[in-house]
């Protein structure tokens, strides 16, 4: 996977079936990034498919990434 200065990744924290799980995702172009955020920011996530504002490029279970997982995203995305 190639990085480039156009890159947007948006972490998304929620539940997955009750069970607290993030994700971090690619958006496909600007437009799709800050609509992602703003359905982060009024928490209606429920509903939303993901993959309809870019690729999923790491997720996982609970509350937040682990602190390696949040390490390498910077690393790579900055």
């Amino acid at each position: 996977m190639t990085h480039r200065s156009s890159d947007i990744v948006v972490l998304v924290e929620s539940t997955d079936g009750g069970r607290p799980a993030w994700w971090y995702v690619k958006c496909n172009n600007r437009i799709a990034a800050e609509k992602l955020k703003g359905v982060c920011r009024l928490k209606r996530l429920e509903t939303i498919q993901l993959t309809d504002y870019g690729t999923i490029i790491q997720s996982g279970w609970g509350i937040q990434p682990p602190a390696d997982v949040v390490q390498h995203m910077q690393e790579q995305f900055g």
